[in-house]
């Protein structure tokens, strides 16, 4: 059997306790433009990665324990495959998706982002999943879910826009295979993956987004670059439209126009971090909506940012009290910064994480998971804090 790649024995990280290697490639792999030489992510042992085949393991991703990448598979970015989760076919792993447990991608799929793939579910086909979807249990998700009615259309200011119908049971939302929804403009509208649906006579069309659990029902409008995500609801006659995001339980109903961010930045409340002509000019956050995961209502002020970039909009995640972050550092998922805690450079923080007291999280640095970092605890350079659910 040829010799794909080779473990680079001096190049090693830990994770969890585990050792893991660098590979490089033996020789060129055209499917994923690797060449002979290229070095790729680490695995833990050769069975993670098998020789046969153009598997591929890339950047700064991590397979470890009992997990495989084999077929033409290709993880890359960030990405972790650990337990005994299977990637395989054609499928591709990006961005900081995790897969593990008992979890497989196959086909054609692909995981993306933060999307989490847990418990013995499966991702098969042409599913995707990205954002912050989390699928575990027995899951499977191996085809188109819904289709759009060519023969039941309306029109809209020049707009086509089709009835959708289902074809997968969808228990999230009590729908049945064959029960027929609302009007969409395209399939960009509303995500093949997760439990979203556009229900009743309710429209979503242009660059709008309906993904993970999020349902918008009733007579509802949603256009523009608007994205509904997590568990929100849009009903009634509401509109959401232009930048907005709204995610979690957020509930949208009635009359109400929401056309923002969950969240937006005080142009007339600034301050500086930083020494000399070293410096960068912060703002303070003011949200625009309730937050019931971090107790935040519509009009709390937060903490400081430089940039929105640094908050995702589409998570439940919040930056409070006098807690600051810059550079390029993001928080996201349900995690918290607060109190006087520190964020920076290119520094991750997210799942449901909390920095708190007079921590500082910076460089290349992670702190997902469980993780919580306190007093005046410092991560920096390339580490990852993590403590999953269960652990001591």
């Amino acid at each position: 059997m040829q010799t794909r790649y080779e473990l680079v024995m001096h190049d090693t990280v830990e994770r969890f306790g585990k050792k893991l290697y660098r590979i490089q490639a033996c020789v060129d792999i055209p499917l994923h433009g690797v060449k002979k030489g290229d070095l790729g992510g680490w695995i833990e042992t050769p069975e993670n990665l098998p020789q046969a085949g153009n598997g591929w393991v890339d950047d700064y991703a991590m397979v470890y324990e009992n997990a495989t990448v084999t077929g033409d598979a290709l993880v890359k970015d960030h990405a972790e495959i650990f337990g005994h989760a299977l990637i395989h076919g054609r499928a591709v792993v990006r961005g900081h998706a995790r897969i593990f447990a008992d979890a497989e991608v196959t086909g054609d799929a692909a995981v993306a982002d933060y999307a989490m793939l847990g418990g013995s579910a499966r991702i098969a086909g042409v599913a995707e999943m990205s954002g912050y979807d989390f699928i575990g249990g027995n899951t499977v998700i191996d085809s188109a879910r819904y289709a759009m009615l060519e023969d039941d259309c309306i029109d809209l200011d020049g707009i086509t826009l089709y009835r959708i119908q289902a074809l997968t049971d969808n228990p999230f939302h009590g729908i049945t295979a064959g029960d027929k929804g609302g009007y969409i403009q395209s399939m960009d509208n509303l995500a093949m993956n997760g439990s979203a649906w556009v229900a009743d006579d309710a429209l979503v069309y242009g660059k709008a987004h309906v993904i993970e659990n999020a349902i918008i029902s009733g007579s509802a409008r949603v256009f523009g670059q608007a994205t509904i995500s997590g568990s929100a609801v849009v009903t009634d006659h509401a509109t959401v439209c232009g930048t907005a995001k709204i995610g979690g339980y957020t509930l949208i109903d009635g009359n109400t126009v929401r056309d923002g961010s969950r969240f937006r930045l005080l142009k007339d409340q600034t301050m500086t971090v930083g020494t000399g002509t070293n410096t960068t000019t912060l703002f303070r956050i003011q949200a625009t909506m309730d937050n019931a995961l971090h107790h935040v209502r519509d009009g709390d002020l937060g903490g400081w940012l430089e940039n929105e970039s640094n908050l995702a909009t589409l998570s439940e995640a919040w930056v409070a009290d006098e807690a600051k972050v810059w550079g390029r550092a993001r928080v996201g998922g349900k995690a918290l910064v607060c109190d006087q805690a520190e964020v920076s450079g290119n520094a991750l923080v997210y799942d449901n994480a909390k920095v708190f007291g007079h921590a500082k999280v910076s460089g290349m640095a992670s702190v997902f998971g469980l993780a919580e970092v306190g007093e005046r605890t410092v991560v920096d350079g390339m580490t990852q804090l993590s403590k999953r659910p269960g652990a001591n």
